[in-house]
């Protein structure tokens, strides 16, 4: 019964399913899961647990069942704890509720109880990621407008942030939906564009505000940008 109920159980299904050959097998096949839970992929973290009760279920002791389903838990939270989270804090959970899955008559039923469990770890670490980054992302945007009249680089961003600049401006660029330096270029000009209202500024110092000290190129990147260079923009206005 604890198989399953009201459905057929063909002795060799069970038969031949693999076994877990032993712990190290086991944890190898956590570290996928709690890496697919990690990265959001939950169509992954459903087939690892599948195929981990899969590798068990020639077991003919449920308490080895129930053993399992407690050894991939406090894995799990061991895990997180690595990650700087707290496994009963996200799910609002104590550590005697866990009992709940003594309760379970069918390994089905545990399995299930499994994967909404760390279906829901694993939207948790999404959003906060997705925060995390998205804060990250806006303090740089900061800082690349209080200094873009100085010669920044997303080199020097990754390096105030301690990241790799191949990696930052990934992240960048998902989150923007620009490249680091489209999205200076951007703000220069924009800046530009409103300095050159000031009829007091010359070219030359609405050029230097915004990072350039070379007036052609700034003139180019001008007109790129609007269709029309920073004097004939400032005779229309």
């Amino acid at each position: 019964m604890f198989f399953g109920r009201g459905q057929i159980i063909n002795y060799e299904e069970v038969h031949k399913a693999p076994e877990m050959n032993d712990a190290k097998t086991l944890d190898i096949r956590l570290d996928a899961l709690f890496k697919a839970m990690s990265n959001y992929e939950l169509v992954r973290v459903h087939d690892e647990i599948d195929n981990l009760f899969k590798s068990v279920s020639t077991l003919r002791s449920k308490f080895t069942i129930y053993n399992l389903a407690m050894y991939i838990v406090f894995k799990l939270d061991h895990y997180l704890q690595g990650q700087d989270e707290d496994l009963f804090e996200m799910l609002g959970m104590e550590l005697h509720s866990l009992d709940v899955v003594l309760k379970f008559e069918m390994m089905g039923d545990i399995r299930s109880w499994l994967v909404r469990k760390v279906f829901e770890i694993s939207e948790m670490m999404r959003r906060k990621r997705d925060t995390k980054n998205s804060r990250l992302i806006r303090e740089i945007m900061k800082m690349m407008k209080d200094r873009m009249h100085e010669n920044i680089t997303l080199k020097d961003m990754a390096e105030q942030f301690s990241f790799s600049p191949n990696y930052l401006g990934h992240l960048f660029k998902e989150e923007v939906g620009k490249s680091f330096s489209e999205m200076l270029i951007s703000m220069r000009m924009e800046r530009a564009r409103d300095l050159l209202r000031n009829p007091v500024m010359k070219i030359y110092e609405v050029a230097d505000q915004v990072g350039y000290r070379y007036i052609p190129y700034f003139s180019r990147q001008f007109k790129e940008t609007y269709g029309m260079t920073p004097m004939e923009f400032r005779k229309r206005e």
